[in-house]
């Protein structure tokens, strides 16, 4: 009995130190940073966006000059940003991939407006 809890322990010790146990914080699958196309310089006026997977539609956080969204969700989305005074800023088949404890990998993506 003594030598089966001694294995059960050894056996949940490397099982931990292999896939280390889930966290409760939230990921966001996209961020976005928002620049001017010609200057480079961040954009923050204005700056709204949305993010698409067939039905599924979310507007996206936006801090600053950046913006984050499809938290906890993988899918293939279609990123579009605006801004006043630019045109739309769009990029197709963004893939954000599913990790363990229901995560997501982050897709880090910058959208280089351009003035029109």
């Amino acid at each position: 009995m003594k030598n089966t809890f001694l294995l059960l322990c050894m056996f949940l010790t490397s099982c931990t130190l292999l896939m280390p146990p889930c966290t409760l914080v939230a990921h966001t699958g996209i961020n976005v940073l928002a620049v001017d196309a010609r200057t480079g310089e961040e954009i923050t006026e204005g700056l709204a966006g949305v993010i698409r997977d067939g039905s599924y539609v979310e507007k996206l956080s936006v801090s600053g000059h950046r913006l984050s969204g499809a938290w906890q969700y993988a899918g293939t989305y279609e990123v579009k940003i605006t801004a006043p005074g630019y045109t739309s800023w769009v990029q197709e088949g963004v893939k954000v991939k599913k990790k363990r404890c229901s995560f997501v990998s982050p897709v880090n993506l910058t959208a280089r407006l351009r003035r029109g």
